[in-house]
This record gives C-alpha cells, sequence and structure tokens, in this order.
C-alpha cells in the first residue's frame, strides 16, 4: 500500500543539515552531555517519525493543518527540534507546520514513480538474466512492468485515429504556402482513396499537399494527379 514506507536516503546520516540541526540542538543542551555524532543520530531518528506522521497527516502541499512546532517537538520528543532544521525541510505557514520538500520525495506521486522505476529494473534484470541479453526481450518483460495507465496512455496514443482535413483546412494551408494547388481536387483525390497513400493510411495531410507541390513545380497538376497520384 502507499502508505506503507517513506523514502530516507542512505547519505541522509552525512547531510550537512543534519549536522547543522544536531550542533544547534547540541547548544541547546537538549541531550545533556552528548556527543555531536549522538545528536545527529536524535535527528535522524526524529526526522524519520515526522516524515512518517506526515505520511498520513500532511495535505498534497506537504502542509499539517493543526499542527504547530510545539506539537511536532513533542511528537518527536525532541525540544527545539523544529527550530533547528533547515527552511527547506520545514517551516511555519499560516501558523501550522509544513515540509516545503515532502510531497517532492514522499508524496503519492513520488512514490508511484519509485514504484515503477524499481519494478522497470527488476523487469530488466530479469528479462536480462532469462534471455541471454536479448533486447527485445528486455524490452518486453520492461513494458509489462509499466504501470497500467502509462501503456494505457501509449495505447491510445498509438490508435489515435487520423482526421481528414476539410476544403477550408487545406485552401488555407496551400494560401499560407503559396502553392496553388486545388484544394478540392486534392480534397476528392484523397476521399476517393479512403484516405490511403497506397497501401499505407495517411497520417499527415500536410506532408501530402507539400509532396503534391513539389511535383507540381515541374510537371502540370493535372497530368501529376490524375488517378494515378499518391
Amino acid at each position: 500500500m502507499a502508505g506503507d514506507w517513506i523514502k530516507v536516503r542512505t547519505a541522509l546520516a552525512n547531510d550537512g543539515r543534519v549536522r547543522m540541526a544536531a550542533k544547534t540542538l547540541k547548544k541547546s543542551n537538549a541531550l545533556g552531555n552528548a556527543t555531536t555524532n549522538a545528536y545527529c543520530v536524535t535527528v535522524l531518528g526524529a526526522l524519520v517519525t515526522l516524515w512518517s506522521f506526515a505520511d498520513t497527516q500532511a495535505d498534497e502541499n506537504g502542509l499539517l493543518i493543526g499542527y504547530d512546532f510545539e506539537d511536532i517537538n513533542e511528537l518527536v520528543g525532541v525540544d527545539g527540534f523544529c527550530e533547528s532544521l533547515p527552511p527547506d525541510w520545514i517551516a511555519e505557514h499560516e501558523g501550522w507546520v509544513k515540509l516545503p520538500e515532502y510531497q517532492q520525495h514522499n508524496g503519492k506521486s513520488a512514490k508511484k514513480r519509485a514504484q515503477t522505476a524499481k519494478r522497470v529494473a527488476n523487469a530488466k534484470a530479469n528479462a536480462t538474466g532469462n534471455a541471454s541479453g536479448n533486447a527485445d526481450s528486455v524490452s518486453e518483460v520492461t513494458q509489462k512492468a509499466l504501470p497500467r495507465e502509462e501503456k494505457r496512455r501509449d495505447k491510445e496514443n498509438k490508435q489515435r485515429k487520423f482526421i481528414p482535413p476539410t476544403i477550408e483546412d487545406v485552401s488555407a494551408y496551400c494560401a499560407e504556402r503559396g502553392n496553388g494547388i486545388d484544394a478540392q481536387n486534392f480534397i476528392d483525390h484523397y476521399s476517393a482513396n479512403g484516405w490511403m497513400r497506397g497501401k499505407t493510411k495517411i497520417k499527415d495531410w500536410k506532408a501530402c499537399v507539400r509532396t503534391w507541390e513539389q511535383r507540381s513545380s515541374s510537371t502540370p497538376q493535372q497530368e501529376s494527379f490524375g488517378a494515378g497520384a499518391i
């Protein structure tokens, strides 16, 4: 489930902002005569507690409505904790606590991206091992690992139907290019052919106009675009 985990960087323990928060807490003597490293461990634990809490309570903007710094300090069990953190980790907004970058890393969309990346990576690894490095097999398994929503969008894009132009569309495009092509002749020709170019369904009618334009520059239009025209 989406709310069962949060993302924490393995390098967080060495983040300079953690150490700065630890030194701030040490100056306030929140843990007595503990070492700076001990304060760092405390900050790490408090951050995980805070972010886990936010996973279920923060809104889509990372705002913890109803909670102020004092509430969060009490939640994590460290006096002055909120005040020791940098403003890009925690701030006050209209009296409530806000986590500015939280949703970027642990929001629903961020989790979905992380889960997708993990599935794709696992699929690639499995395909590489099972298909002896066959690129087609890797691609096939990777596609199966993509979320259903992404596959649905890809399918819709591939199946997007060609919409034939109106005579006004063709007239305007031909006028813009100044090629003198008869728009009605163009429409009649491709309508009769079911908007096919040989055996291929037309996807870009403007490209066809440009083809007629190129041929008409060297051959009379009526001769070039009779029954056998493309």
